[in-house]
């Protein structure tokens, strides 16, 4: 018996990943046959890799391993090339970075930094809101933008279930009706026709409609008319279960309702938003910067990105977009009276102010571990920002150059803190025996094997061995000469282009499979024209996190959507404005303090060439 076509589909779709993983190389086998050269095999490399990575029909990480094999036995690259690029300094850099923040989580010191940022700014509405972004925003900045997203949503929800609209009934009076959903149900007293009880609610409403009631009489009302000359839908008001004002709890319901979507998506976009503002924040950060030190140090020049000269860059750009999702979400779900100073001031509520009072109290006071813990993230940011800064001689001056990169700071304290114990030492315990226990320390390595991302390292590790295998093939120079037909483009508009079709495309796809691909592409087309490769590389980079319309887009957005509170057309609609604002907020910082720091008019190694048409195509 033959198969239908609906049955046909269903077959294909139950085998979608193995079809794409067997047909892709097979469709794109004419490329490396018709066209002779590395340039073809490299681009046939690039396209599958590529393929795989946004319909992740191999699991990305796993996709990124292909590499490994695949440039070898394409004469692409040697086998010890290419697995060298999966153990960068930037790759340490990040793995120790997380170190520090694991740290963090496992000595619940992030928990203590949240609470302490919600005790200060209040309960207030609008404040309330900024108090649950402005923690996240920061915690992203630092540790894993997932874990800061699971660790604020109980929170979230805790403080709202104090904020939910609440009816105590009155002596004698019949309970308010419950709220499921976005739907308000309203139970009607007992109805009688012809003599009879109706029970079923549906008959009763069908009742309503025709107007074929039994009257009964208000007990409250002593004057009633009698049962027959009463007004139907009199009637029909008396026998409602609902006391007081109905009208009004149900808009309080649905004001709820929207408020809790708006406290929900801001905690992710604020998740979203603060990885950019530091070089560990998130990887697509540190997969640009693997890519412009192999660039820059090709040409024997130092490279231009580290973690102070990224933060000049990236942390404006944070702080503005938090601004905009915070009035936008106001305006969005609060409604315009939280956010004009004009309005009166809402109070704020107590039980929610109790709330995170007894949250923060359970903590007890600052542990000996929770110390250490801080004084070593400080002491890992103060490496890294006073390594090589810019106005002033840094502590790696006096090392030969290339010895003392980001990931010699970062696996120093990583280790120190294996080290560290997580009690104060002590000689004697309670009891006033010698101690002998041995001490737990600030960090174990099961919570780090646990807790550390290795997909993404493998994913980056593949990232720079595509961007080796572009650059030896000569596809590098080949993809250059063709993008020259942008030349004509005002560099402020290509960027503002790029920056929106990176923002739409990261909703449906990996954001650190998005930057590997583009990176390599970006420098090509940006040295092709001329420009400085950071010009195109930079806000690239950025618009890849900026990921605000769909689940898919990114971790924080699939936890808060997995809530059960919102619908994807929420976020499709509030994330829309962002996208396009923020975008204009990453064309703001290229073209200002971006441009007048890194010399983006500049093509660093030919120092006689600028950009072509420079004021016409950056500074208009």
């Amino acid at each position: 018996m033959g198969l239908s076509a609906r049955e046909l589909l269903r077959l294909i779709g139950r085998y979608r990943n193995q079809l794409v993983v067997i047909l892709t190389p097979l469709v794109l086998l004419p490329l490396p046959l018709l066209v002779s050269g590395k340039e073809a095999l490299c681009g046939y490399a690039l396209l599958l890799l590529a393929t795989y990575w946004c319909t992740e029909a191999i699991p990305i990480a796993a996709t990124a391993l292909i590499p490994v094999f695949l440039f070898p036995m394409l004469g692409i690259l040697t086998v010890h090339v290419t697995v060298r690029a999966y153990m960068k300094d930037t790759i340490m850099m990040f793995f120790g970075g997380l170190a520090v923040a694991i740290a963090l989580e496992k000595n619940n010191l992030h928990k203590r930094i949240a609470l302490s940022i919600l005790r200060l700014i209040g309960t207030q509405p609008k404040w309330l809101l900024l108090g649950f972004m402005f923690p996240t925003w920061f915690l992203s900045m630092w540790i894993s933008n997932t874990a800061t997203t699971a660790m604020m949503i109980p929170m979230v929800e805790a403080v709202l279930e104090q904020l939910r609209p609440k009816h105590e009934a009155e002596e004698g009076e019949e309970a308010m009706p419950t709220y499921r959903g976005y739907e308000t149900e309203v139970e009607l007293f007992p109805m009688e026709r012809n003599g009879t009880v109706v029970s079923d609610e549906e008959e009763k409403r069908s009742l309503v409609d025709k107007t074929e009631i039994d009257a009964v009489p208000n007990p409250t009302t002593p004057d009633s008319p009698p049962a027959g000359q009463m007004d139907p839908l009199v009637t029909f008001q008396n026998q409602l279960s609902i006391p007081k004002c109905p009208v009004n709890l149900v808009q309080e319901q649905a004001r709820f309702d929207n408020m809790t979507k708006g406290f929900l998506l801001s905690v992710a976009y604020a998740a979203n938003v603060g990885g950019v503002a530091t070089l560990t924040g998130t990887p697509p950060n540190l997969i640009l910067k693997g890519f412009v030190d192999e660039i820059w140090q090709d040409r024997g020049l130092k490279s231009p990105v580290d973690f102070p000269s990224w933060m000049i860059y990236g942390f404006p750009i944070a702080a503005i977009c938090l601004v905009i999702v915070w009035y936008w979400m106001q305006l969005y779900y609060l409604g315009i009276k939280t956010t004009c100073v004009c309005w009166k001031k809402q109070k704020g509520d107590e039980g929610a102010k109790k709330l995170i009072e007894d949250e923060y109290q359970k903590l007890g006071p600052m542990r000996y571990a929770e110390y250490m813990v801080a004084i070593m993230f400080i002491l890992l940011v103060a490496l890294w920002f006073f390594r090589n800064p810019d106005f002033m001689s840094g502590w790696a001056a006096g090392y030969p150059q290339g010895f003392i990169g980001d990931s010699v700071p970062a696996i120093m304290v990583t280790l120190v803190m294996f080290v560290i114990p997580a009690t104060m030492p002590r000689i004697y315990d309670e009891d006033g025996e010698l101690d002998i226990q041995v001490p737990e320390t600030l960090l174990d390595w099961e919570t780090m094997h646990k807790k550390q991302p290795w997909g993404t390292h493998l994913l980056i590790g593949g990232g720079f061995a595509l961007a080796a295998a572009v650059t030896e093939s000569g596809l590098a120079a080949w993809i250059g000469l063709q993008l020259e037909v942008f030349e004509a483009l005002p560099g402020w508009a290509m960027v503002t282009v790029l920056s929106f079709l990176v923002t739409f495309l990261t909703n449906v796809t990996s954001n650190t499979a998005m930057c590997t691909l583009l990176m390599p592409i970006m420098a090509i087309m940006a040295e092709g024209l001329h420009w400085n490769p950071l010009y195109l590389m930079f806000p690239v980079c950025v618009a890849t996190s900026l990921a605000f319309m769909l689940p898919v887009g990114t971790p924080p957005n699939a936890i808060v959507f997995s809530s059960g509170k919102l619908r994807v057309i929420d976020m499709v609609k509030v994330g829309l404005f962002l996208n396009i604002f923020c975008v204009f907020s990453i064309t703001l910082a290229t073209e200002t303090w971006g441009r007048a720091y890194f010399d983006f008019g500049t093509l660093p190694w030919d120092v006689n060439a600028t950009m072509p048409g420079e004021d016409a195509k950056i500074g208009t």
